[in-house]
């Protein structure tokens, strides 16, 4: 039985949003014949006996502190594959133990970054033959992707961090049929879903970090998947998505894309099956995975 192990132990944390994130990205294993299974202590993680057909994530959260240190030495010569979340400055830590197999992973910078220590990143790992990003994507199945019951009563909506707030505000006051939903507090997914599912155009919208360092999100992928045009403010949308998903870079241009989709049925289906097509090879967690398990088999 091969496993995608989650450490998230209190020595080798992995928190908060990131933890989420991790969950979905490690369940998509499934898809290629794996069992995700998360250890919380390291005697648990240790009693699994991981063997080279396990993958092993590990976050960078704790790696540098004594307990942390200490942990990784004392399971860096098993035969998995680990993979290690942003560890670039810490494999040179002094107390770092040389794993036998491992793959440097990190947020997928699709250009080069403009934020420190993005920058520095972007250098390193561009000379290290064993990484491989982790690029954003959705959770949803390829085979799921088109059965979703779709209930169009709104032109567009965002569900999230608060990003694009004057636009969003604008939007809000000057249309009918703008959806704006702020987090937190958080919504329970069924909810989050139903929202994508009641909106023509998904917003796409970036933290100012990710879109200065060219990180496309989980929410442009969702809404592909979900069947919505998406639009978004990051510079490498269309790049990233083939031209799928359209650049909006001023208020005015996004208007004139949330009308133009809202007003013409026809186009709009045929964009739509354009961007769910597009997603089911490319833009779900289970592309993402493949490409770590084609690295496993090369280190």
């Amino acid at each position: 039985m091969k496993r995608a192990i989650l450490l998230n132990t209190p020595e080798l944390p992995c928190p908060g949003t990131h933890y989420f994130h991790t969950v979905k990205f490690l369940s998509s294993f499934t898809e290629h014949g794996f069992t995700p299974i998360e250890a919380s202590t390291l005697e648990q993680f240790v009693s699994i006996s991981p063997d080279s057909g396990d993958i092993v994530y590990i976050s960078n959260h704790g790696a540098t502190s004594v307990s942390g240190l200490k942990a990784l030495q004392s399971i860096s010569h098993l035969d998995c594959v680990f993979v290690l979340w942003f560890f670039h400055d810490v494999l040179e830590e002094p107390g770092m133990p040389k794993f036998k197999r491992w793959i440097l992973t990190g947020e997928h910078f699709r250009q080069k970054p403009k934020t420190d220590p993005h920058v520095r990143f972007w250098e390193m790992q561009k000379g290290i033959p064993n990484y491989v990003p982790l690029t954003f994507a959705t959770s949803i199945k390829p085979d799921d992707i088109g059965r979703y019951q779709r209930n169009e009563q709104f032109k567009a909506s965002f569900v999230g961090a608060p990003y694009q707030i004057e636009w969003c505000k604008k939007l809000h006051t000057e249309n009918e049929g703008i959806l704006i939903r702020y987090t937190p507090p958080f919504i329970d997914e069924k909810q989050r879903v139903a929202m994508y599912l009641s909106s023509v155009v998904s917003l796409g919208f970036h933290s100012d970090n990710n879109a200065a360092n060219s990180v496309l999100v989980e929410r442009v992928f969702e809404g592909l998947a979900l069947g919505n045009i998406v639009v978004s403010d990051n510079p490498v949308c269309e790049e990233a998505t083939d031209g799928i998903v359209k650049l909006v870079t001023s208020y005015d241009s996004l208007h004139s894309e949330i009308e133009k989709w809202w007003s013409d049925p026809i186009s709009r289906k045929l964009q739509q099956e354009r961007g769910m097509s597009w997603c089911k090879s490319h833009g779900t967690y289970t592309a993402v995975s493949k490409s770590f398990i084609d690295m496993m088999g090369r280190v």
